[in-house]
């Protein structure tokens, strides 16, 4: 969903994903994304629906991978603009709840951030049960 977000030159402002296991096994997800257009621009996000719906349906029918969209997109007007720098890290806290582990990132923001962390985790096989 965030690689398509992206592709879509929407920038997401926000984002929250709850789970919870399903009774018959597997789980279920509940994403939720606050977004807006390039900051600066007129972009009417209502426009831009259509396709971020066409894209979503490629990347969940398999038409499409993720991070191919991401090779298509230009790096929105934002992304060029000077800004501090902000030193990744990353804090893992094993003690913070008893049944998760927290993983706290700090980092420069930039286009897709949220998809190669989202990323990052499944591809270490890790879920989320909330991320905010």
């Amino acid at each position: 969903i965030a690689a398509a977000i992206s592709a879509n030159h929407l920038e997401i402002h926000a984002a929250q994903v709850h789970s919870r296991p399903l009774p018959g096994g597997g789980s279920q997800a509940v994403d939720l994304f606050w977004v807006h257009g390039p900051r600066g621009s007129k972009v009417c996000i209502e426009d831009r629906l259509p396709n971020l719906q066409r894209t979503l349906r490629q990347v969940i029918t398999g038409e499409v991978e993720a991070r191919d969209l991401l090779k298509r997109t230009k790096a929105a007007p934002w992304n060029v603009r000077a800004l501090p720098a902000v030193f990744t890290e990353v804090v893992i806290d094993h003690k913070a709840s008893a049944r998760h582990t927290v993983v706290e990132v700090l980092s420069q923001d930039r286009p897709a951030l949220l998809f190669i962390l989202a990323k990052t985790l499944h591809d270490l096989g890790l879920s989320s049960t909330v991320a905010k």
